[in-house]
């Protein structure tokens, strides 16, 4: 009698629901069958990444070339005629991207992150009240604004010359001018003015800001005037969010979304919910043909279309995620996600399924904050353990993590130093004291004798002791200059 394999597949999707088994026959050829799919396979090569002393590693098959369409639908059987066909889930590559000890971008954990239009320029706002701006990819530290009791902020599109912010307090809502640092009058309706969320619209002529009162103003710039209260919310006001072609706008509370037209401001939709979840973000797709809603006690982030209102797409595994962060790539072709276990899923938007998977976050470090460079080539997640890390995509690899002197504890010590990478741009890395260096690289912290001294309305620099003057030098290995205050 000729051996036949038989073997039994269950379909299970992502919502929980499956198929009954079904049982499926292959005929042996040469008394073997290899599997083409990677996803079969269990076998991974740690790839180190030693620059900036940090850790970038692939997940990938140990002895197989990348699989490609073709090789890998030659791999799978034919099936027979009673079978249906059949599709292999995608495995994604997972990648582990470790900052160096000491490397901190805040004190505190980092809510919030936007970028400039340009890309030019990433704006971080932590929870120390510190909003700063960095140079990216290059990762230059190039300015401060201190004393910001930043709950949410947004910028004035499409010129950035204004901060808002949603404060923590009775203030209303704040304004800085970034070229100067200086800040602006506070705009309060009342006495006691609680702020939660806000949100400038693409044209940058109108803002608008959620209330404690369970009410919307609009604000008509540039001369702050209101134009309109918004009244439809039962509950407090946690997110609002303007669509990329300025034809809705949508705003959340706890139980609701509702998607209002800008042409007239009517309510257009009203997207019911479970009333325990808080809807605490709100994103449109680039094409504003998708938003993306995340709530607390809610284990999806949830996809919808728009206008229409219904169900797209919902995204599993944030059950430990309450803030549900989450960042459309420029394109919309993919969305990235913070998920449970501390890491970062990149989800393909058409498809539902996980293209990368980053993680490397400390233990209780948990994903506060993601966004995408203007030019999709960067990935910026920030931590709530002070760090702000820059993936490359679509490799996911960890380019390197952003550092202020300002930001590390007293006494610790660190080197820095400098490459010019493949496009001609230089990177600042920090390292752990006696990590050796990759050619060509510059070190930028190691004058000797001397510490480097904190002065708080400047930026940091290295001051002698005794009034000797500076040696700077480097050879292969960085010499470690303890940070004193």
């Amino acid at each position: 009698m000729e051996n036949k394999i038989n073997f039994q597949l269950q379909k299970i999707y992502a919502d929980g629901s499956s198929e009954a088994p079904m049982l499926y026959s292959i005929e042996e050829v040469g008394q073997k069958w290899a599997m083409g799919r990677r996803g079969f396979l269990t076998a991974s090569v740690a790839l180190c990444c030693y620059l900036g002393g940090c850790t970038s590693i692939r997940e990938t098959t140990a002895d197989s070339p990348e699989p490609t369409a073709d090789s890998a639908a030659a791999a799978v059987p034919a099936a027979t005629n009673t079978a249906p066909a059949l599709q292999v889930k995608k495995v994604p590559e997972t990648i582990t991207g470790i900052c160096c000890q000491n490397a901190s971008a805040h004190r505190l954990g980092v809510p919030t992150l936007i970028f400039t239009p340009d890309g030019r320029y990433l704006v971080s706002a932590g929870k120390d009240k510190l909003v700063k701006f960095w140079e990216i990819p290059s990762g230059k530290l190039i300015g401060k604004i201190p004393d910001v009791p930043t709950q949410e902020i947004d910028l004035k599109r499409p010129v950035y010359d204004v901060m808002v912010v949603a404060g923590s307090g009775s203030d209303g809502i704040l304004r800085y001018n970034l070229n100067t640092g200086e800040k602006l009058e506070n705009l309060k309706e009342d006495k006691y003015d609680y702020v939660k969320c806000l949100a400038f619209n693409q044209r940058g002529d109108i803002l608008a800001s959620g209330r404690s009162d369970k009410s919307i103003t609009l604000w008509r710039l540039p001369d702050y005037k209101i134009v309109r209260k918004l009244r439809s919310h039962r509950e407090n006001i946690s997110s609002l969010a303007f669509s990329p072609n300025g034809r809705y706008f949508a705003s959340g509370d706890k139980g609701h979304i509702l998607l209002w037209s800008t042409t007239d401001w009517t309510l257009v939709r009203t997207i019911q919910l479970n009333s325990m979840s808080q809807v605490n973000r709100i994103i449109f797709s680039p094409d504003s043909r998708l938003m993306v809603t995340g709530a607390t006690f809610d284990n999806n982030v949830r996809l919808w279309n728009v206008p229409a209102g219904t169900p797209y797409k919902k995204l599993p595994n944030h059950e430990f995620n309450l803030s549900k962060v989450f960042a459309f790539s420029p394109n919309g072709k993919f969305l990235a996600t913070a998920t449970s276990g501390n890491k970062i899923h990149v989800w393909d938007v058409s498809s539902g399924q996980t293209e990368l998977i980053l993680q490397g976050q400390q233990r209780h470090d948990s994903v506060e904050s993601l966004v995408f460079s203007p030019d999709g080539k960067y990935l910026i997640s920030g931590g709530s353990k002070k760090t702000i890390k820059v993936w490359m995509m679509p490799s996911g690899r960890l380019l390197t993590c952003l550092f202020d002197a300002d930001a590390v504890e007293a006494n610790i010590k660190t080197s820095q130093y400098q490459i010019k990478n493949e496009a001609g741009q230089i990177v600042t890395f920090t390292l752990p004291c006696g990590s050796p260096l990759p050619p060509n690289a510059i070190c930028t912290c190691n004058c000797v004798p001397g510490t480097w001294t904190i002065d708080r309305t400047r930026r940091p620099v290295p001051k002698t002791s005794g009034g000797g003057s500076f040696i700077c030098t480097c050879d292969t290995i960085c010499t470690c200059i303890p940070i004193s205050f």
